[in-house]
């Protein structure tokens, strides 16, 4: 499942930058799979998050969507 690894993700951006993960990144999760290396999908989201909360507004907030379409799984 996607959603423990987000927020594993999230946790640790959240403690780099001393920032409450409740109050920085907002999730919107529907349950799905993503076939792929847990270390690798681990580093993409870590990035990710981690240039979100760096470079957003002060303080920042940040929202992850998830959702499973007709197309795959759709992340924003």
């Amino acid at each position: 499942p996607l959603a423990p690894l987000l927020k594993k993700c999230a946790q640790a951006i959240c403690a780099h930058h001393q920032r409450s993960p409740e109050d920085t990144i907002l999730f919107d999760m529907q349950p799905a799979l993503i076939h792929a290396r847990p270390l690798v999908l681990e580093s993409v989201f870590r990035n990710l998050l981690d240039n979100a909360v760096k470079y957003a507004d002060d303080p920042p907030k940040v929202e992850v969507q998830v959702r499973v379409t007709d197309r795959g799984r759709v992340i924003t």
